[in-house]
């Protein structure tokens, strides 16, 4: 039966995914470059973004440099362009903005998506929805059993919990977490935090954070996930 909401990336050989996180290309146009050399190096099948690519990149540069090269899905996180995502198609056919609730299938995984960050009062700040936490759980509750979340807020982790350092929505994000209970969790929106790229726990659900305007990255293949910084290996988790 057709799923609008579930696709199968059947890509043939190694597979590749590249993960990034809050590249925030309109305040460094620089970055766009740094990606597009990531991309043309590592050659992933795959570009996936974790939300934050910015509210005004230049798209004529990253279409020509990025898109050209590798399909890219992206999540909206709380600075993006989503009236663009919704509209730029890849040239697979593939829309870039990835919808809330979506299941992908690659590299032998089950990923699930949720956008925005997560507010109880604002609903949208310059044209980017947010979610309140009821919303947030209620896709979460429709991703159950996949193996990857995907999502942009950072949820609170086993080791940051009696911090001080965390706000009411990194609990929410937390409980999404509980509630898929998935093998491995990505995420951005560190920077707000203040908190390294780097593992942590969320019960059983190991962690990866990402923040791209540090340069760090993460790459998926069928036997592992590596998080990246200037080109070193900071970690590696098997999958």
């Amino acid at each position: 039966m057709y799923n609008p909401h579930f696709s199968f990336l059947g890509f043939r050989g190694d597979i590749v995914l590249l993960f990034i996180s809050d590249l925030h290309a309109d305040e460094d146009q620089r970055r766009i470059y740094w990606l597009a050399e990531l991309v043309k190096q590592l050659k992933p099948d795959l570009l996936i973004s974790l939300g934050d690519l910015g509210y005004e990149p230049d798209k004529a540069l990253i279409a020509k440099l990025i898109l050209s090269r590798v399909p890219l899905r992206a999540i909206y996180g709380n600075h993006d362009n989503v009236v663009w995502m919704e509209n730029q198609f890849n040239f697979d056919g593939s829309r870039v903005l990835i919808e809330d609730g979506k299941i992908i299938e690659a590299v032998g995984f089950r990923l699930g998506f949720v956008n925005g960050i997560i507010s109880r009062r604002r609903r949208s700040r310059r044209g980017v929805p947010r979610k309140r936490p009821e919303e947030f759980l209620e896709i979460a509750r429709g991703l159950k059993g996949i193996s990857i979340l995907c999502i942009h807020e950072f949820p609170a982790p086993d080791e940051l919990l009696d911090s001080g350092i965390l706000h009411a929505p990194a609990f929410t994000a937390r409980e999404a977490v509980r509630i898929v209970n998935p093998k491995l969790a990505l995420c951005g929106h560190i920077h707000y935090y203040r908190v390294e790229p780097k593992v942590y726990h969320v019960g059983n659900t190991k962690l990866i954070v990402i923040d791209s305007t540090e340069k760090s990255y993460a790459i998926l293949d069928k036997r592992k996930i590596r998080l990246m910084k200037n080109g070193k290996e900071i970690l590696a988790v098997k999958l």
